[in-house]
């Protein structure tokens, strides 16, 4: 009979080696990547799609390293790497493809450069336009609605109030963000 503290425990050789890609996370990890992906630039070739579990609030890929579950793309570059992003820095990927797991496709960066690649290539997500801002500032001033507004330019009311009150775009409106407004506490004094 087999002693309990090493029945639960996966077999390993001397080397180190798992015996199945059931306890190797790095061989489960490639187990669940199609190399022959979609190509969404040219010039890098095929993605290779993370089939394994998704996030489903971000739809990044989700896989297990052995400690814990981490993005499938940061686990794909800690494998290339031999470590995980430095801090401050985050992988980000020269596809678009965040179910994409290649490791050429993907680079250490941070935020202000993620942004800036999503800005470069035209996918900021962002419906309105800085002219959008100003007019939407002035047809405001000249006594249309929020509601209209966020009709008209297919946005959500919230929206066209954080632009007005000065939470977002002010970089182009100028509008100084209002301060929030504190209930006064009384104190009974004696």
């Amino acid at each position: 009979m087999a002693d309990y503290r090493t029945a639960r425990r996966p077999k390993q050789d001397r080397q180190g080696r798992f015996s199945s890609s059931k306890h190797d996370p790095v061989s489960a990890f490639w187990l669940k990547v199609d190399k022959s992906g979609p190509v969404f630039r040219g010039d890098l070739g095929p993605c290779w799609d993370w089939m394994g579990a998704e996030e489903k609030t971000t739809g990044y890929g989700a896989a297990w390293n052995g400690l814990k579950v981490i993005r499938a793309h940061v686990y794909s570059f800690q494998l290339h790497h031999g470590r995980l992003p430095l801090p401050g820095y985050e992988v980000c990927h020269h596809c678009d493809n965040r179910l994409c797991v290649r490791p050429d496709h993907l680079f250490e960066g941070t935020r202000a450069d993620n942004m800036k690649d999503a800005q470069l290539k035209g996918r900021t997500g962002q419906k309105l336009t800085p002219q959008d801002v100003l007019d939407i500032v002035e047809l405001y001033k000249a006594g249309n609605s929020i509601q209209s507004l966020a009709k008209r330019y297919e946005v959500a009311g919230a929206s066209i109030h954080s632009i007005l009150a000065g939470q977002s775009w002010k970089h182009v409106t100028g509008i100084p963000t209002k301060p929030k407004k504190v209930k006064s506490v009384s104190r009974k004094t004696k």
